[in-house]
């Protein structure tokens, strides 16, 4: 199965959240061939944003947001075009 993955899915997958194991074994599936996770041109930003958000909220320690973002870089997937995947 295909499947846009976007950011509330993303930081899950890095950051102890409600459901994130299953964001987790959604990206582990597809390493393993089983889904096709699609990312939008627009993730790094949205990812990015949510970061800045939980660091200064407190949420996550100064600093960490950099660090966070470096790992998600890493670890990204092919970027597509946003408008194609809207539909």
């Amino acid at each position: 199965m295909r499947y846009v993955i976007d950011a509330s899915v993303q930081i899950k997958t890095f950051l102890a959240e409600a459901d994130s194991s299953k964001a987790i074994e959604l990206c582990d599936d597809c390493r393993a061939g089983i889904h096709e996770l699609l990312a939008p041109d627009l993730l790094p930003i949205e990812v990015a944003n949510v970061l800045m958000i939980l660091e200064r909220a407190g949420k996550i320690r100064s600093g960490d947001a950099n660090l966070l973002f470096s790992q998600f870089l890493v670890n990204s997937s092919l970027l597509h075009s946003s408008i194609p995947l809207l539909p």
